[in-house]
């Protein structure tokens, strides 16, 4: 499953996808703390990189925003789902404009993420366990009124200076959804 067995390529900048690969695993490369850009063989009939993020080929998913990408990312709008581990440790970006397309967020895709604001549009109907698991937002945080679960640890650790006011909308809240969350 992993494409660097034993060793963890910390200090891997940057990244290509061949041609020949048609399974990419995410989390072979979450903890490379360096990497600032991915690319894609444009042969590659699986995936596709648009300002050094990985996405599925035909763009509906957001597979990997690397860990030391800078600025601002604004996610395309054929876009429909954030993927697992997404944007996970994501601490050196300004923004991330998710478009109304998204509807779903998957697991971890915001633990350990730094922003000053972020805003989880109404579009949004279901987020993923962990989801927001020790990330810090500083100024701003909307967080969709269409989520009606809270799964398992998704704001676990969660530190947020705004107050979080969607609770009253939700229907279900997981073990350890909101656990040592600030």
């Amino acid at each position: 499953k992993f494409l660097f067995p034993g060793l963890l390529p910390t200090h891997l900048t940057s990244l290509t996808i061949p041609k020949s690969i048609k399974e990419f695993f995410v989390d072979n490369v979450t903890g490379c703390r360096d990497l600032k850009e991915i690319t894609v063989d444009e042969s590659n009939k699986y995936y596709k990189a648009k300002d050094g993020i990985l996405y599925n080929y035909d763009m509906t998913e957001i597979l990997f925003c690397p860990n030391a990408k800078t600025g601002k990312v604004i996610i395309p709008n054929t876009v429909r789902r954030i993927g697992n581990y997404c944007f996970e440790s994501c601490c050196s970006l300004d923004m991330i404009v998710i478009p109304t397309s998204v509807v779903e967020i998957g697991d971890f895709a915001f633990q350990y993420v730094k922003l000053d604001k972020l805003i989880i549009r109404n579009s949004v109907k279901c987020i993923g366990e962990y989801c927001f698991h020790a990330a810090i937002i500083n100024t701003e945080f909307k967080f969709s009124n269409q989520v009606s679960i809270i799964p398992k640890g998704a704001f676990e650790s969660f530190e947020c200076k705004p107050e979080l006011n969607f609770i009253s909308r939700i229907e279900i809240i997981g073990t350890d959804a909101f656990n040592s969350c600030r």
